[in-house]
């Protein structure tokens, strides 16, 4: 869209004067924001909402092809959530402040590295409990507000029937270790 001026050019952009306040201009070439996701009260891990480029790499590594039978008219889609989980998770986490006992029984840092298969992303995926990949999982989602657009409010209140159940099931596990 552009302004014409009433010579029938178009209007040069105005370039605000060196007293104009900045506060509110926005850059639109990008954002830096570091979220946590917390495992407990020490420990978390860190990651970062996707640009539209990571946004492009991670939906590149998680499309399906879908097959058609021209025959029998059938379709069929291969779904591989645990390829889809972990291809968020790597897209997603650039750090973290997790412990672990070294041989010694000595509690020390790890290192934070991913990309290949020997990493400790990888490992650390590979050997948690999947309650913390759910989490993280979900908080990586909740931050990145494209992937829930295309929800339906039947998805919606689907989702919050499976929550409302996991938090039943949750209040009871919390009872019983109350009074054990």
């Amino acid at each position: 869209m552009s302004l014409i001026d009433l010579d029938g050019q178009p209007d040069a952009p105005s370039i605000p004067s060196a007293d104009v306040e900045y506060a509110s201009y926005v850059d639109y070439f990008g954002f830096d924001e570091t979220k946590k996701y917390y495992l407990d009260a020490r420990f978390y891990i860190e990651f970062k909402p996707m640009t539209e480029g990571q946004r492009a790499k991670y939906e590149a590594a998680t499309s399906r092809d879908i097959r058609f039978n021209r025959r029998t008219d059938d379709a069929a889609i291969k779904m591989d959530a645990a390829a889809d989980r972990r291809a968020l998770i790597e897209a997603s986490v650039i750090g973290w402040n997790l412990m672990r006992p070294n041989a010694n029984g000595a509690w020390e840092p790890i290192t934070f590295s991913k990309g290949t298969g020997g990493s400790t992303l990888s490992l650390w995926l590979d050997k948690t409990n999947p309650k913390f990949v759910n989490g993280l999982v979900a908080e990586i989602r909740k931050s990145n507000e494209w992937m829930t657009e295309d929800m339906t409010s039947e998805m919606i209140r689907e989702e919050i029937v499976r929550l409302q159940e996991m938090l039943a099931q949750t209040e009871e596990r919390e009872a019983r270790q109350k009074n054990s």
